[in-house]
């Protein structure tokens, strides 16, 4: 865990619990472990665990856990009040970035790709090159018809 400026910055693996109602963190049933998560009340955190829910998640996918990060975490960080999610896609090195509307409904703010600078919603003057953080895309080859297919197309018409 790392301090800055009285903010905790964690990298997994470290526990989250989310308490429902007044729940002692030994009754707690609901625990994820974020990539990486940002706690700006230091009290929630303890050596073990943050209790309560962190202000900025980043979930990084992969494949094994894609369908759980993207859409059942996603869920649950939008319904415990987390204030802004960043979820990357690796293979694709593109950065989602959700934020809580008025409502308290996650909307997407951005979708960032490798080249672009993410701006958070949540900390003003917070910006980061992705191109210094994700890995580099891969270079995908595009596919052309064959060429006598092409010309086929061409003479029936």
């Amino acid at each position: 865990m790392h301090i800055f400026f009285g903010i905790g910055i964690i990298v997994a693996p470290f526990d989250v619990l989310f308490p429902v109602r007044n729940e002692s963190p030994d009754k707690v049933k609901t625990v994820v472990q974020p990539d990486i998560l940002v706690v700006c009340d230091k009290k929630k955190l303890n050596k073990a665990f943050c209790f309560g829910f962190p202000d900025l998640v980043v979930e990084v996918l992969s494949p094994s856990a894609m369908s759980y990060d993207n859409i059942r975490k996603r869920r649950l960080y939008e319904r415990n009040g987390i204030r802004e999610l960043w979820i990357i896609h690796p293979e694709e090195a593109i950065l989602c970035l959700y934020f809580r509307d008025k409502s308290g409904i996650y909307q997407i703010k951005e979708i960032y790709g490798y080249d672009d600078c993410l701006e958070s919603t949540i900390f003003p003057g917070l910006k980061i090159e992705l191109s210094k953080v994700l890995p580099q895309p891969p270079v995908k080859e595009i596919c052309e018809p064959p060429v006598k297919y092409a010309t086929r197309l061409i003479d029936t018409f």
